[in-house]
């Protein structure tokens, strides 16, 4: 039973768990007021729409995928709700991992008359969207088809289809005590979300790069989220929890980071707290065009101001990567000196090499297979080419590369998958680092760019690894713990947000 993923993010960015009604359960009615599902009051429509990305390919629903696939931006119903809604008639139950089915129907109602009974799945909801456009409820979260159906006016305008088969299937799984859910996609926090024991039910809690998996949008019939959380390095999962929904975890967001300016205007810097309550500062993709369809674009904004489209929480797709995986290291004014001392051993010469920057004309700058170095002077206009990297990869090797973490997402949109170590100084001006220089830059530039570089590491579409100050007293023992790191990563899994290299 497992379907495509389409979260869509910010169509369950509505409600908050006091919305609806205390009486609802699992197989909540359809029956909240209108004034519960209430779209933000500034909610943005460009006046140029754009071709959004093309509904995803339908797939069979015996149909079996090892990973889950990257949601679709879609458009939102029209922010005005409209009367003689249909969907209190029946109640649903499915996910994106199974489908949308109904549960029940209300006898003599409407939608009993249209067709629908127990166990039809439901399909397509038509003229939902601004534009006039459709809704394919096949794909989304039960989050996102409870509320998309309360724009459901006509009986005609929801598609539907008997399939008992899964219906069966979907019944014999939620009798088991195991069930947790039939949504299913993973998702990257982007702020610290403290545990709250005397939540009902209790809040699992996550730190700023914690990565969980969504198993129920509507965990005890409410908008919140049952998540598990994913060891980053294994994929094992974890201990188990409610989590509050992208609605309410933007608005935490937004109050930590305007709490934050509040305290430390000093510095913007500030903002990406390095302790336990660390924020993540990511805006939203826009829904760009990727393809060919018929509706417009909703830019999903509370307003003008900076802050206000960043996301509480990224959705992230699991990779697993066989082959030997480039490395960059941050920051890559020690790349220079760390890649010399890291092939000196004979035994290193086994698992690393290099590719020397070449000479770059102004063709190879719009090469997309062309990585080019940051000039350091007149006339410096070097870079690294695909064909180079892959070669070192071919020989079972990781390629120890002298690029900035600015490559990364170039270096994924051709298919690589890079080991990013960030090596915190254990001063700012980091004189531990002087070995490591080698005619590369000088003191104070270091500072400067770990400052700059600190900011381009939080909006990475993959977890980066960091050593801290005191795992390492020396530059011997800083290179140990480099060469360990590598390996470490090789072995982990690869989150990725594909949202941003599509």
């Amino acid at each position: 039973m497992q379907r495509r993923v389409n979260t869509e993010f910010d169509l369950d960015s509505w409600g908050s768990d006091d919305n609806l009604s205390a009486g609802v359960t699992s197989e909540s009615p359809l029956s909240t007021s209108w004034s519960s599902f209430a779209f933000p009051p500034d909610l943005i429509t460009p006046s140029n729409p754009c071709t959004p990305c093309p509904a995803l390919p339908h797939t069979p629903l015996n149909s079996q995928r090892s990973e889950p696939l990257p949601p679709n931006p879609a458009t939102l119903p029209c922010p005005s709700p409209k009367r003689g809604c249909l969907a209190d008639d029946i109640t649903i139950i499915g996910g994106n991992r199974t489908g949308i089915f109904v549960r029940s129907v209300r006898a003599g109602s409407q939608a009993e008359q249209s067709g629908l009974t127990e166990g039809i799945e439901l399909l397509e909801l038509e003229h939902v969207l601004l534009g006039g456009g459709s809704l394919q409820i096949s794909q989304c979260t039960r989050e996102v088809a409870h509320f998309s159906l309360q724009w459901w006016t006509e009986p005609s305008a929801l598609r539907h289809r008997a399939n008992t088969e899964v219906y069966s299937r979907i019944c014999a799984e939620l009798s088991h005590s195991s069930n947790r859910g039939f949504d299913s996609f993973y998702m990257r926090v982007n702020l610290y979300l403290p545990t709250d024991p005397r939540a009902d039910p209790p809040c699992l809690g996550a730190h700023c790069d914690d990565i969980l998996h969504v198993s129920d949008t509507m965990h005890h019939g409410k908008y919140q989220w049952l998540c598990t959380r994913v060891d980053p390095t294994s994929g094992q999962l974890g201990e188990s929890g409610a989590m509050p929904n992208y609605n309410r975890a933007q608005q935490l967001l937004l109050i930590r980071l305007r709490t934050l300016s509040l305290e430390q205007k000093e510095d913007k810097k500030k903002y990406l707290k390095k302790g336990s309550e660390r924020v993540r500062l990511v805006k939203a993709v826009p829904s760009s065009c990727h393809g060919t369809g018929s509706s417009p674009q909703i830019l999903y904004t509370l307003s003008h101001r900076p802050e206000d489209n960043l996301v509480p929480y990224s959705l992230v797709q699991p990779v697993l990567v066989s082959s030997r995986r480039p490395v960059l290291f941050s920051p890559s004014l020690l790349s220079a000196g760390l890649i010399q001392r890291l092939l000196q051993p004979v035994q290193s010469g086994l698992d690393f090499n290099t590719c020397h920057p070449e000479p770059l004309s102004a063709a190879d700058y719009l090469d997309k297979k062309v990585f080019p170095l940051q000039p350091r002077g007149p006339g410096q206009n070097q870079g690294i080419r695909l064909q180079s990297i892959q070669d070192v990869i071919s020989q079972d090797k990781h390629c120890l590369l002298q690029l900035g973490v600015d490559s990364v997402e170039a270096l994924l949109r051709q298919g690589l998958h890079p080991i990013v170590i960030h090596i915190k100084p254990k001063d700012r001006r980091g004189r531990k680092f002087r070995k490591l220089f080698s005619g590369r830059g000088e003191e104070g530039e270091l500072e400067a760019v770990c400052k700059a570089e600190d900011l381009q590491l939080e909006t990475l579409p993959l977890l980066y690894h960091s050593l801290e100050p005191g795992t390492w007293s020396n530059t011997e023992e800083l290179l140990a713990v480099v060469r360990n790191a590598i390996a470490t990563q090789q072995r982990a899994t690869v989150w990725l947000e594909l949202d941003k290299i599509l």
